[in-house]
């Protein structure tokens, strides 16, 4: 079951750990990216908008491997926003959040719209 879009537990305590970081962007501590983020946006940067198909609208899905498993990534874009959705194991779930927030921020950064989860 799929949990509602609504859910805006504090980051870090939550499935919709994503929703709580863009209803409280200012309050987010800046950290240096992990590697796992840099992995995820360079990822993104490759398969995203303007990097071919997504950027008129498309989709992909690439693997990051990390220590303690695999992180797969779905990247899909409108062409307005761009929305990246990662499936990983239950001990690596905290580790992603971290960085998709990171990666949320670095799209903004270059002028793009996401929703990460």
């Amino acid at each position: 079951h799929a949990p509602s879009a609504r859910n805006t537990r504090a980051p870090g305590h939550g499935v919709r750990a994503a929703a709580a970081v863009r209803a409280d962007a200012g309050a987010v501590e800046r950290r240096i990216p992990t590697e796992l983020a840099r992995s995820i946006e360079r990822g993104v940067a490759r398969r995203g908008p303007g990097a071919g198909t997504a950027a008129r609208g498309g989709s992909a899905s690439f693997t990051v491997n990390v220590a303690g498993g695999r992180v797969h990534l779905l990247v899909r874009s409108d062409g307005a926003c761009t929305r990246v959705v990662a499936v990983c194991a239950p001990l690596l779930r905290e580790r992603v959040e971290r960085a998709l927030a990171h990666v949320r921020f670095a799209l903004a950064g270059a002028g793009m719209r996401a929703e990460v989860a």
